[in-house]
């Protein structure tokens, strides 16, 4: 498949670069020869760009630990000039890559708070985790947000634990807690302080 996709790269829009990278990701297959091709491919054509596919090719990099600094920098600065046009769950994703690859953006950490603020409920348990680990990364745990997240958080675990008592199928949840340390990527020397939030999937 890499092989294939190879071959094609001088081809593909961008769309079709934003699927090959999430699909490698979602894989957890790396490909640098590709990975370095498809970026050179994206770059090159700007014009074709949306919120979608560049939280979904910022993503995949780093999910994949794949560093492009030209990639993420091109990328950060699109979404400085159109953050209006991504969703929370998009923002979530290129903030929560842009904390990976070390890609500086706390314009855009700082722009988004009220949209997460404001869209918990539209957050999967997973894009919940990836943004209080961005803002605690980024030394603004509390305030509006956070209380959001603590307040929905707490919505999920009482809507599971009613759907335990009635013996079915428990919705999608997230526990929060604020116990210290805040373990980043299960690394515990990537810990940061005992004030920190922790979120986990159920």
């Amino acid at each position: 498949v890499a092989a294939e996709a190879m071959q094609k790269a001088g081809r593909l829009k961008s769309f079709d670069v934003a699927q090959i990278v999430w699909a490698f990701a979602k894989a957890r297959r790396s490909a640098p020869a590709l990975l370095d091709a498809l970026a050179g491919r994206f770059l090159s054509h700007k014009k074709q760009w949306t919120p979608n596919v560049c939280s979904a090719v910022a993503w995949g990099y780093a999910y994949l630990g794949h560093a492009v600094p030209e990639l993420h920098a091109a990328i950060a600065e699109f979404a400085a000039m159109h953050t209006g046009r991504f969703s929370a769950p998009e923002l979530a994703a290129l903030l929560w890559a842009f904390g990976k690859v070390g890609q500086e953006a706390a314009h855009l950490v700082d722009g988004a708070a009220p949209l997460f603020a404001a869209s918990v409920r539209t957050l999967a348990s997973e894009q919940l985790q990836q943004v209080a680990e961005v803002y605690v990364m980024a030394g603004r745990e509390g305030g509006e947000l956070f209380a959001a997240i603590t307040a929905e958080a707490e919505r999920r675990q009482a809507a599971l634990e009613r759907s335990s008592q009635r013996d079915v199928a428990p919705p999608p949840c997230c526990v929060l807690r604020k116990s210290g340390p805040f373990v980043v990527d299960g690394d515990p020397e990537r810990a940061v302080g005992v004030s920190a939030w922790d979120i986990f999937a159920c």
